[in-house]
């Protein structure tokens, strides 16, 4: 999970790249310097991107509240978390061992 600090200390490359924080959250960060904050869900089976804000804007705190209200609002983002993925994947493999 990214700190404020951790944030900060990213710097630009020559491509965009991005660093993920956790549940689909990450923060983009572009070749010219600016960051924002973007959420990857899936919705009908299709994997959509939703832009959040920017840094320094919408800090990492901002950035966790802004994805748990949009959690609560559609009730996707929630199975993306690779915690719950995975435990429901060992659930169904675990009969096999």
């Amino acid at each position: 999970m990214l700190t404020n600090a951790a944030v900060k200390a990213v710097r630009p490359r020559a491509r965009p790249f991005k660093v993920s924080d956790g549940g689909g959250l990450f923060l983009h960060v572009a070749p010219g310097g600016r960051k924002s904050w973007r959420l990857r869900f899936r919705r009908d089976g299709h994997e959509q991107l939703k832009v959040l804000g920017t840094w320094p804007e919408l800090d990492v705190g901002g950035a966790r509240g802004a994805r748990g209200r949009f959690t609560a609002r559609s009730g996707q983002v929630a199975d993306l978390a690779f915690e719950i993925v995975a435990r429901r994947w060992h659930a169904q493999q675990r009969a096999s061992w």
